[in-house]
């Protein structure tokens, strides 16, 4: 389920061509749990990762761990990728200017 503050986060993301890696390597599972009144948990998907470049992370692989919380209501996340890095270009020796 999707609120009005994560419609409006999906659109500024959008509207930036940024990507949340989470719906992709995580989907569904709640980064934040507490407990509620009468027994009730209440849990939410609220810790994000966010990237600008996904061509740039190969095989990109997300943890969220349920039993490393360290007392906080947030689950400890774990992102782990190789960067794929282009080669620089290569300049022509003859095209170097000299020194006089």
């Amino acid at each position: 389920m999707v609120n009005a503050r994560g419609i409006h986060l999906r659109t500024w993301l959008e509207g930036r061509h940024l990507t949340v890696l989470n719906s992709s390597l995580t989907y569904g599972i709640p980064t934040y749990l507490t407990s509620a009144s009468g027994n009730r948990s209440l849990c939410s998907i609220i810790d994000l990762f966010i990237t600008n470049d996904t061509p740039l992370l190969r095989s990109p692989s997300m943890k969220v761990f349920s039993d490393l919380s360290q007392g906080s209501d947030h689950r400890l996340l774990s992102l782990s990728f190789n960067l794929v890095v282009s080669d620089p270009p290569v300049l022509d020796a003859s095209a170097r200017p000299t020194n006089p």
